[in-house]
């Protein structure tokens, strides 16, 4: 069975801490920068959604983006993450980094 398939499993059957454990688990096997930046993200996402916990959530979704610039996906979930808590300096700088990488300017 492929990492994948076992983070579907988990999910489907809802059991998160499981989905927690093997998605750090993962993080630490992988050496690709671009998958353990995937993995990040997927593991911000669930910590933000099902263990309500924001501050780590928001450094899943850093370290996500500090190992692959391109995964734009993190920044826009940071930045409502951001929103959220009410820190909007925050979601004005990310909205920023955003912009410039979509090759607008801000």
């Amino acid at each position: 069975m492929t990492l994948d398939e076992r983070l579907a499993a988990l999910e489907q059957y809802r059991d998160y801490r499981a989905l927690r454990a093997e998605l750090e688990r993962a993080i630490g096997d992988v050496q690709s920068e671009t998958e353990r930046a995937r993995l990040h993200f997927r593991l911000g996402r669930v910590v933000r959604a099902k263990f309500l916990q924001p501050t780590a959530a928001m450094r899943h979704l850093q370290d996500a983006y500090k190992l692959d610039p391109g995964l734009l996906d993190a920044l826009r979930y940071a930045r409502e993450l951001y929103w959220e808590v009410g820190r909007l300096p925050m979601v004005r700088k990310l909205l920023e980094i955003e912009l410039r990488a979509e090759g607008m300017s801000p």
